[in-house]
């Protein structure tokens, strides 16, 4: 009986910016290490970087399931190599996250704080000004009790640009000082 070769292909890495943000932090020699943008193609990524004070972008090839640094641009620049991969165009942008409702918000706060699970709990729009109040963990999934210790309630501030929701501060409570002082023409009503 004839048996069949068999070839095993590598398991492609993961194109998140978690994946990616280990590998950039294991070379970054202990300065603060971030990706601001991502764009993945079969085999390639594209980041936006910042590593302590400099920025860069980032041209990423995966290797057998692990992503290595092939190439290191200023920042906003397309190098030859990153365009022949289709990895310059920007995406056409998402109306949905324009609109007022968790979702935006999610992916916003997302983008600017951090990748942690967000729960909003209430949100109030006015013009391209909002203010929503949310719930973020950093608990560990089997953590079932003490979870008050792990999760905390901000109250943020947003001005809508034109691809999406940008936050203008947070904290405990939301300071219209504070607020006003960085967009003059946030609604008082939405400070509370």
């Amino acid at each position: 009986m004839r048996q069949d070769a068999k070839t095993t292909a590598a398991a492609q890495a993961p194109c998140t910016k978690p994946a990616l943000l280990q590998e950039l932090r294991s070379t970054s020699q202990g300065a603060p290490a971030s990706i601001r943008t991502l764009r993945c193609a079969p085999g390639y990524a594209l980041t936006r970087v910042s590593q302590g004070e400099t920025r860069a972008t980032l041209l990423w090839e995966d290797h057998s399931g692990l992503w290595s640094e092939i190439e290191r641009v200023a920042p906003g620049v397309c190098s030859a190599q990153a365009a022949a991969h289709r990895l310059c165009a920007q995406p056409p942008p998402d109306s949905g996250l324009r609109r007022c409702d968790s979702r935006a918000f999610v992916a916003a706060l997302r983008e600017d704080v951090d990748q942690l699970r967000f729960a909003i709990d209430r949100m109030r729009c006015r013009g391209n000004f909002a203010s929503t109040r949310y719930t973020f963990s950093d608990c560990l999934p089997e953590q079932t009790e003490r979870r008050s210790a792990c999760e905390r309630t901000r109250v943020a501030a947003w001005r809508r640009d034109a691809t999406r929701w940008r936050l203008i501060t947070y904290g405990s409570t939301l300071d219209c000082a504070v607020v006003r002082a960085a967009a003059p023409r946030f609604p008082t009503a939405l400070c509370d």
